[in-house]
Order: C-alpha cells, then structure tokens, then sequence
C-alpha cells in the first residue's frame, strides 16, 4: 500500500487503475447523503481511485490500544468499514472517507497507515508526442509545452513561440496551417490511458492508470505537421531542446520523473528506420542524422543516469528482428504490444483507424491470440511487451472512449506500471524498473513463426506485489 503523506510534491524539471477492492453499490447506498447521489456517481465511486478528488477508497491500520475520545470521533467519520484482518491490537479495514478526514487521521498516533490504491501520486510524467485536444478527461492537465521548427520575426523581434495562440504566428510557422493542440491523436490517445479522469456520470467512464501523477505533455511534431505510419514525425530539434533543457535539472527531481519518447522517424520516408545493432550504430544513411541521433543517446543516458525512467515503443511497421530509435537502445525500456487472449481476430479485413492519420487498421485472417501482434516492430533486446490495445479517447470523437492499437498504447500502459511502481518505492531507478517487469512477467510472446525474438509479457500487478516499499 502506498502510504499518503501530508507534503505536496513538485518536481523542478516537469512545471488509475481500478481500485483492487472494490465496494459495492449497494455499500454506498448506506453510507450518508447516499440518497443525494445519482446512480451514476454512486456507480463512479464504486469502480474509481476517487471521485473529484474528495472521496477516496482507503486502507486503514488501526491500533485499537492507542485509542483514545478523538480517534473514536475520527472512526466514526469513516463510511461503512469493512475489517480485512485483525493481527493483535491492529484492525485492518476498508473504508470510503472524505479527504480532509484522512489527513487528520494521519496525524493521529492510533492510525499506523492510511493507504490509496496507486495512481501516480508524487510521480511526474512527461509524454513526448502530439499534443493532447482538450475534452472533459483532461480538464486537470495544465502544463503542455509544444515547440516548432522555426523561429518567428514579429515587429522586428525574434522569439520561438511555445503553444502560440496568435493564429497569425502559427499560420506563418506551418506554411499556412492551422495547428491544433493535437492533430494527429496519438496524444490524445496516450494521454487517455494514462490521464483520463472520465467518470460514468461526466460520460466515458475511463479512469487513467496514473491520473494523480504531475503531468506534462509535449508536442514536438514537426511543423509539416507529417507523420509516418500513424506516428508523427519528430521535430528532432525541439526535441533536443526539450531534452537538454530537463536535463540539466537536478538528480532529485529526475529521479522521480518518467518520460514516454515516441520512435524518431525522420522526413525521408523511402527509407527503413530500423537498426540491427543494439547500439544503433548502423543507421541506413542516406543523409548525415548520426551527429543528432548521437547526442539525443547522449542526452537520454544522461537522464536515465540522473535516475529518469525512459520508456519507447518499438515502433509500427511489422519489422521483426529490427527496431527503431531509441528503442535498438539496450539502456531504455521499449515495448512491443501483443494481442491479447481476451482479443479474437478471425476475418481479415480493413477498417478505419479512430486516428485521423491512419487511413486503416489490418486485423487477421484466422484467430491470432497470445502473440506479438503482426503490426509491431520487435527484436531480441526489447525489454517488455504490454497489450497492443487499450481503451482511451480520440481527436476524431471526442469525449467518447474507443479501443486503439498501437505500439504507443501498450507502451503508455508500461508507463502506468511503472508509476505505481516508482510511488510504492521511488528508489528505483532504470535498470531496477526492468528486472521487477521481467522477473514477474507472466511468460514470453513472439510473432507467429518468429523463433528469435521472444519478450517477456508484462504482469503489472505482480511487479507491483514484488516491489518493497521505500
């Protein structure tokens, strides 16, 4: 259990899953006030971390011998507790209770632990990518910063505008184009499964798997605005810029930061961006991009090094035995998506994608189930493997969750992991995040007929039962 404590966190550099006890509706409906909730928020705070941030769902260690008048007042504001064991004097319970009623509990000596089911919390999260569109899961993410390849004269002055609002300077920026907060949706989306605090009675009813981590997301497409095989094309400057800039913040803040990178593709799109090496030294060059994938491996060790965890995905072209950067890096963690058993794929057949981008998603002609899926680049150093596919919302529907497949998406849910992982002990570090998703996977998956490139399958809740706490 992750134990709340009464200090807020902030990191320098960077300005839920379900609960795993779940509480009847019916337990709800006795506690007070019940009779004033719809059934919709009654449904919310049955299957949610929270709702609105003012009702959590905790577990409570009481010390029955340290009780005394005002720690009885404080247990008789707990909702209808359910005792999980007794060891001794200790009582161990589940209870709803208001947020301010868990802070005065912990500064009473009769309540040894007052603990929330992970969610990110004192965990800041930054997501290199397309941006994210504002719709009603979001409303709580404040800080996106996006950058653009060019600097803009204006008045005389010169000055690189950073989420520009002025439509005049971003028209002169993209050659005339108009440029959303996100359109591509890659973003969106991964911010969906991470993010999202849509609750059945505000519509959706997805609740991100780190939704109370500090978020910040960063827009660092091109300003073409391209992309390649649903993935937008890096706009590898600002992302440099991006990198050196975190990089110089202190190893106490890094050490709590975790940061998705998307797979670098470049704008020649005739070439194969794949790498056979694990150091990516052989990139198929028909332009001189080694001194700029050199420093960005520089600057990527340099946070992890400063205790930064940095997750890519493999990338989406189908390549196995190949990746892309940064993912043919040994020191990163990179995830290739497999299809999951509760997934059946049977007809071949060509659908529209819910991005904007890409025109269409292949699914199999014969049942396809526990294996690497055949979209997903792969090769005998990616660390771990998560479900291709996740529920999350799109630019193209707003507000309405859909089920997207993408290298992205399973690598957004090793993110999620990882955050719980790094609030239950926020001592580890890289290499420690890796050995917990590997030792505790639940077996390997590869490609259908691949023999070379087998990946541990990730099982977040046994990684997480596995990790001591701090």
């Amino acid at each position: 259990m992750n134990k709340i404590t009464k200090s807020a966190f902030a990191i320098a550099c960077l300005v839920g899953s379900l609960s795993s006890y779940a509480v009847t509706e019916d337990e709800i409906k006795l506690l007070p006030g019940s009779d004033k909730l719809t059934q919709e928020i009654i449904s919310d705070i049955s299957v949610s971390i929270d709702y609105k941030d003012e009702i959590f769902k905790v577990i409570i260690e009481y010390d029955n011998a340290k009780e005394d008048v005002n720690s009885k007042k404080i247990k008789t504001l707990f909702f209808n507790p359910r005792i999980i064991s007794r060891s001794g004097t200790h009582t161990t319970v589940e209870a709803f209770a208001q947020f301010q009623t868990i802070k005065q509990a912990i500064a009473h000596d009769a309540f040894i632990q007052i603990s929330a089911p992970y969610s990110g919390r004192g965990i800041a999260i930054g997501i290199f990518d397309s941006g994210i569109e504002r719709q009603k899961a979001f409303d709580h993410i404040k800080f996106i910063t996006c950058h653009y390849e060019h600097s803009i004269i204006k008045n005389g002055k010169e000055f690189e505008p950073t989420c520009s609002k002025d439509k005049s300077i971003i028209k002169n920026i993209t050659k005339g184009k108009d440029a959303p907060d996100d359109d591509w949706g890659s973003g969106t989306a991964i911010a969906g499964v991470l993010f999202s605090r849509a609750y059945q009675s505000q519509g959706g009813g997805l609740v991100g798997l780190a939704n109370h981590s500090t978020i910040n997301i960063f827009d660092i497409v091109n300003s073409e605005r391209t992309t390649r095989n649903g993935t937008p094309i890096v706009d590898q400057l600002a992302f440099e810029m991006d990198l050196i800039n975190i990089s110089k913040s202190d190893s106490k803040d890094l050490s709590k930061g975790i940061f998705y990178i998307p797979p670098i593709y470049v704008e020649d799109w005739s070439r194969a961006d794949v790498f056979e090496t694990a150091d990516c030294s052989n990139y198929p060059d028909m332009n001189d991009l080694t001194l700029i994938h050199g420093s960005l491996t520089a600057l990527i060790n340099k946070l992890i090094n400063k205790g930064a965890i940095l997750v890519t995905s493999t990338g989406d072209e189908g390549i196995t035995g190949k990746t892309q950067f940064p993912a043919c890096l040994p020191q990163v963690i990179s995830v290739a998506g497999y299809v999951p058993n509760s997934v059946t794929l049977k007809k071949y057949t060509a659908k529209k994608s819910p991005f904007s981008y890409s025109p269409y998603v292949f699914a199999y002609n014969k049942v396809v189930k526990n294996t690497i899926d055949i979209t997903q680049n792969v090769s005998n150093i990616t660390t771990i493997s998560a479900p291709v596919n996740h529920d999350t919302f799109v630019i193209g529907n707003p507000n309405k969750r859909v089920s997207v497949w993408s290298s992205n998406i399973a690598a957004t849910q090793v993110v999620g992991c990882i955050a719980k992982m790094k609030e239950k002990n926020p001592t580890l570090n890289q290499e420690a995040v890796k050995r917990y998703l590997q030792a505790t996977s639940s077996g390997y998956v590869h490609k259908e007929g691949d023999t070379d490139n087998y990946v541990p399958k990730m099982d977040c809740d046994a990684a997480l039962e596995a990790v001591p706490e701090a």
